[in-house]
């Protein structure tokens, strides 16, 4: 039993765990490790672990679900099953937390309800009849495993509170208005966008540059103790921040659209583009006199 390392092969026999804050993924034979968005506000989550089992083994996965809170491994137990895959859920009347495994009971279609005793020999018994049945290649087709995504917002947010907006028609005027009030014309909202956005791409700044001073600091003093492999570690992170800080700086600095700048009313025709093809996507519309 060990935590398992970015790109291994996986081999029979070991027992990998997800290392602290990195999702642990299974594709074409190899293990990966992601920093990809949390899921059920956690990282290693399990969902993405059980979807990328689905995606690379399909019908030879078995997925098992344990004692835990709330409702992690459902939606990705779910994910397996439909690819074909064994699903196993420990029984809720010993679990020491049941959130988890009532969850998956109540809404995954589950071939084994076992106490944690039986797990063992039914994975063994599970496995070697995979083993035989395998056929020579798998190939299962599926959504993305675990990645930051660009999907069209659900809708638009407030820069000042983050509540969503509405869109409002007042006479030929257009404005966006979120759920406690606040309210901003179209230029008025993409100005206050592009300053937010400013503002968090600022704070990235800081924090890389910060962490390249910390990681530094961390290698000269493991240096003058003699710990001359560690302080190579903490150095590769220092350069690996300073560098994302060199990128991140250039995008920052690139020259960017500001079409809200550039008068000081939008025209009949931009109200016209903006009606037909802007506000199907952004939300609710509402007309108030």
């Amino acid at each position: 039993m060990r935590y398992a390392e970015d790109n291994e092969p996986i081999k029979a026999g070991t027992v990998y765990f997800a290392p602290p804050d990195r999702h642990l993924l299974v594709s074409e034979g190899r293990l990966r490790l992601g920093y990809g968005p949390k899921e059920n506000h956690t990282r290693p989550a399990i969902d993405p672990l059980f979807r990328s089992a689905a995606a690379a083994a399909g019908p030879l996965a078995i997925g098992v679900v344990l004692t835990g809170y709330l409702t992690d491994g459902t939606a990705g137990l779910w994910k397996l099953k439909q690819a074909g895959g064994t699903t196993i859920v420990q029984d809720p009347d010993e679990a020491a937390v049941t959130s988890m495994p009532r969850s998956a009971l109540r809404h995954v279609e589950t071939d084994h309800c076992l106490k944690v005793s039986e797990i063992g020999r039914t994975l063994n018994r599970l496995a070697t009849d995979a083993a035989r049945k395998a056929p020579p290649t798998i190939s299962v087709r599926g959504e993305p495993v675990m990645t930051y995504t660009a999907d069209r917002p659900i809708a638009v947010t407030c820069p000042d509170c983050g509540g969503a907006v509405s869109v409002l028609l007042k006479g030929t005027c257009i404005q966006f208005e979120c759920h406690i009030g606040h309210t901003f014309g179209v230029p008025e909202l993409a100005n206050e966008q592009f300053e937010l956005l400013g503002s968090t791409l600022g704070q990235s700044l800081r924090l890389l540059n910060e962490r390249r001073e910390l990681c530094e600091r961390a290698a000269e003093v493991a240096r003058a103790e003699g710990r001359e492999q560690e302080a190579l570690s903490w150095e590769e992170a220092a350069q690996g921040a300073a560098l994302r800080f060199e990128e991140l700086a250039k995008f920052i600095e690139a020259d960017w659209r500001r079409p809200e700048l550039g008068r000081s009313l939008p025209s009949r025709r931009d109200e016209e583009v903006f009606r037909s093809c802007v506000l199907p996507r952004v939300g609710r519309v509402c007309t108030r006199g």
